[in-house]
């Protein structure tokens, strides 16, 4: 199987993953699963970052799978988060539901994104969002929060980004359509690259 995140040619070294600053798609490349961090790699460098509110946005931002912009609360009180049980395939689920605006998405009734995230299956970050919540109120403008991250675990924003909607494809077996939604694109295509490159590995 080939996981993926798409990075700047130029910008990063190989095997480490350090401070990528992540280009336009049109300049970015796909990078397979031996250069890529393991999701427990991601885990534990998030929940070691030191600076707690740092660790709260680092946690919020790789569960969501948002845009930076996507983070920062806005006039409409977005975004927020809640701990309730949601109903899917047929029981309930203690998560918590993420509810942000979708940046990029030009259509009126894809402007809000609702991203339930199962407990049971992230615990260890959503204990981070639990326990640090009280950071919520505090998070800063776009610039800073790239700075944080960079500082803190050498990844950008848009790279966390990336390693989420590759588990999410791979992991938890996404369809295409699910992907789109969860990630706030207009249209599926870059959804199917990630279902690809799950798929190649039955061949």
């Amino acid at each position: 199987m080939h996981n993926f995140a798409f990075v700047a040619k130029d910008e990063i070294e190989i095997g480490t993953a350090l401070k990528m600053d992540i280009k336009p798609w049109s300049r970015q490349r796909r990078f397979t699963s031996g250069e890529l961090p393991s999701r427990r790699e991601v885990i534990d460098r998030i929940v070691s970052i030191s600076d707690e509110r740092t660790r709260f946005i680092a946690a919020f931002m790789y569960l969501t799978g948002c845009r930076v912009g996507e983070m920062v609360r806005g006039n409409d009180g977005l975004p927020t988060v809640v701990r309730e049980n949601v109903f899917k395939d047929g029981e309930y689920h203690d998560c918590l539901k993420f509810t942000l605006r979708n940046e990029k998405n030009p259509h009126k009734e894809f402007k809000v994104k609702i991203l339930p995230v199962k407990i049971c299956e992230d615990q260890e970050l959503c204990n981070v969002i639990i326990s640090l919540i009280r950071y919520f109120s505090h998070v800063p403008g776009k610039r800073r929060i790239e700075q944080l991250l960079s500082d803190s675990i050498g990844w950008n924003p848009h790279f966390l980004r990336h390693l989420r909607l590759t588990d999410l494809a791979t992991r938890k077996k996404f369809t295409d359509q699910q992907l789109t939604r969860w990630a706030g694109w207009s249209d599926s295509r870059p959804a199917r690259t990630y279902i690809k490159y799950r798929y190649e590995e039955l061949l």
